[in-house]
């Protein structure tokens, strides 16, 4: 079985764990999504990695459409 099939990959972002013990193409899908919400510095890494990074889950930010400026944004 390929490491990149098996649960042990995490996204991070600039709010925290984005989430964790997922495929990584399950992860590579979150982080596209996440981007395309304007979310800044999405990495996939290993969950264990996720942990050393930090231990904070992310919290939901709420922006106003009318004041959030298009971006764009590079494909992860």
């Amino acid at each position: 079985m390929s490491e990149l099939n098996e649960p042990r990959w995490a996204v991070i972002s600039e709010r925290g764990i984005e989430t964790s013990n997922v495929t990584y193409s399950q992860a590579l899908e979150l982080a596209r999504s996440l981007g395309e919400q304007g979310i800044h510095g999405r990495c996939v890494v290993t969950t264990e990695a996720a942990l050393r990074t930090t231990t904070k889950p992310a919290e939901p930010q709420k922006s106003d459409p009318a004041t959030t400026s298009e971006r764009i944004l590079e494909d992860v």
